[in-house]
């Protein structure tokens, strides 16, 4: 975020960010819940893993690439900051 010249490591950074937030929003969220599934924090975590490298190699090719919903608030985040 504090970054100014580059706006692709801007752009990867709150997406991120934004991605981070919501998965652990919604692993405390599932915390809550008195009945416990394995299978549901397995799933979660792979999926975790899956957007990690995605990101990761997208953005080491220098590739701008969004994830569906975090791509787009990131962006608007960045427009409304610059």
């Amino acid at each position: 975020m504090t970054e100014k010249d580059d706006e692709l490591l801007k752009f990867h950074a709150v997406q991120s960010m934004i991605i981070s937030g919501f998965v652990f929003a919604v692993r405390i969220a599932y915390g809550m819940i008195p009945i416990y599934i394995p299978m549901l924090s397995s799933l979660l975590s792979i999926l975790q893993l899956v957007v990690l490298i995605v990101g990761c190699v997208k953005g080491y090719k220098l590739e701008r690439f969004k994830f569906p919903i975090a791509g787009d608030m990131a962006e608007n985040i960045i427009k409304n900051n610059a």
